[in-house]
């Protein structure tokens, strides 16, 4: 090899090579995989917290439904008791929008009360329970109204916490236009028991 070949061979060598280009299609299709699956997760645990969220708002409902029930009992056994006609005015006030309000859940409900949640059911006797033991109690030693008025300024604000959070998270356009009014009403009729004055005791 002369001179001129070997130098030629030389150059050759420490020229740089050309370096293939690596595809992009492997991996925009990567990209594409990974942005599809995030998608998916995405859509799957937005469906299980609005089906979480829609089951919870049927439970309350029915739990609503109970109490509202078992306060209108409680209404009716001890309205005839009580000394004060404002007081008396009040409850007849709290009976038509517990009535009202139950026939709008009645609509709306999946299951007949005998086949809510058997949990709510037993909590719910539990409440009623305790809250006819207390107006018993009271009725006994004479101060039924002040206890009346104590305990329903309490129950009055349990059912204006429930509706918030029905109404919160329920779809069901007709279950927030039954409770919408209802929560209205109850702001007033819980005003008016807190502000409750038994002269009398």
């Amino acid at each position: 090899m002369d001179k001129k070949s070997y130098l030629d061979h030389i150059a050759a060598d420490s020229r740089p090579q050309p370096v293939a280009k690596a595809s992009l299609f492997p991996g925009k299709v990567i990209k594409f995989v990974i942005g599809g699956l995030t998608a998916f997760i995405l859509i799957i645990i937005l469906g299980f917290f609005l089906k979480t969220s829609s089951q919870k708002a049927e439970q309350l409902s029915e739990q609503l439904f109970l109490r509202n029930t078992n306060l209108l009992s409680a209404i009716e056994k001890y309205q005839p008791y009580l000394k004060s006609s404002e007081l008396r005015a009040m409850s007849t006030s709290l009976a038509t929008v517990l009535e009202s309000t139950n026939a709008g859940l009645s609509a709306e409900l999946k299951n007949p009360p005998k086949k809510f949640n058997k949990s709510t059911i037993k909590s719910e006797e539990l409440v009623l329970e305790e809250l006819t033991s207390s107006l018993e109690n009271a009725r006994l030693n004479g101060l039924l109204d002040r206890t009346f008025a104590r305990e329903f300024a309490l129950q009055t604000a349990f059912l204006r916490s429930f509706e918030s959070e029905i109404i919160e998270r329920t779809k069901n356009a007709n279950l927030q236009d039954t409770l919408e009014p209802s929560h209205a009403s109850l702001t007033h009729i819980n005003s008016d028991f807190t502000n409750f004055s038994d002269h009398a005791n």
